[in-house]
């Protein structure tokens, strides 16, 4: 088939390109590459498959822009919902549309009510989404890392904080659903082969773990570093478990990587390179 990945340049869409380029041709677009989706024109082949990360990584890059913020996530999907409305639409939002999460543990119908911009942003996106193609699958992950994952998130900045000498801050009590990549990405080639249209699903290991638990395993595998534990950070969500018994149903979804293989394999992939 031809695959599409939009933001294809970027952590998660390596990975995709990696494993995916094996069975599949691949195609990227990204602003790294100086392809920017708010001003997509109509030379692209229309692929079999769109999967559309272009976006702002996370909260934080949010913050810091978010006029470009809001304009990439609506208008350049927009762009990109019109231009691939033949193709099949496997669009990221993430965990963040539901908020905080009652009684730790949320299900794809669980009320979304995002608390920050990010989260909003995400929701709006599903729903352009819902109303503009007809051949949509929508995945939803939570706290996705790995090798070559971006330094500002949690697991990848932990560690750099242990090799530079700066110790650790756990933000409060937060459980996070920690998810490695290879698990997102055995998920999104069960949603590239199957016949699935129309639905969302929880992808993550549907396990929490605490923050604390995450930099202690960090501590432990690298041999050294200092934790400090700070006041939670309220314009992070209460989250926990994704329940991803839909996708296992669905899909056949099998995650299987815990934080201690997972955080001992970034580590490694570190000192290898």
């Amino acid at each position: 088939m031809q695959i599409l990945i939009t933001g294809g340049a970027g952590f998660i869409g390596r990975h995709l390109q990696r494993f995916l380029g094996k069975q599949h041709n691949i195609e990227i677009i990204d602003i790294k590459n100086g392809q920017d989706i708010n001003q997509l024109d109509w030379s692209y082949n229309k692929p079999d498959i769109v999967i559309h990360l272009a976006a702002e990584a996370n909260l934080r890059a949010v913050d810091k822009n978010p006029q470009l913020a809001v304009q990439t996530m609506t208008t350049g999907l927009l762009n990109c919902l019109e231009l691939f409305s033949e193709s099949r639409f496997i669009y990221f939002s993430s965990s963040m549309v539901y908020g905080d999460w009652p009684n730790g543990s949320v299900q794809e119908t669980t009320l979304c009510s995002p608390k920050d911009l990010y989260g909003q942003l995400k929701y709006v996106g599903e729903g352009i989404v819902k109303k503009i193609h007809n051949k949509w699958i929508i995945i939803r992950p939570s706290a996705v890392y790995g090798p070559n994952d971006d330094l500002s998130r949690v697991i990848p900045k932990w560690v750099h904080n242990v090799k530079t000498g700066q110790p650790i801050e756990v933000r409060g009590d937060s459980l996070l659903d920690f998810t490695y990549i290879d698990d997102l990405v055995q998920a999104v080639n069960l949603c590239v082969t199957s016949n699935t249209i129309n639905e969302v699903f929880n992808i993550s290991r549907g396990k929490a773990r605490s923050l604390m638990e995450a930099a202690v395993q960090i501590v432990e595998h690298m041999g050294k570093g200092e934790i400090h534990k700070q006041t939670h950070n309220m314009d992070y969500p209460q989250r926990g478990t994704l329940d991803v018994s839909k996708a296992k149903n669905m899909l056949g979804y099998n995650p299987t990587i815990d934080i201690e293989q997972g955080i001992k394999n970034y580590i490694d992939s570190i000192d290898q390179g």
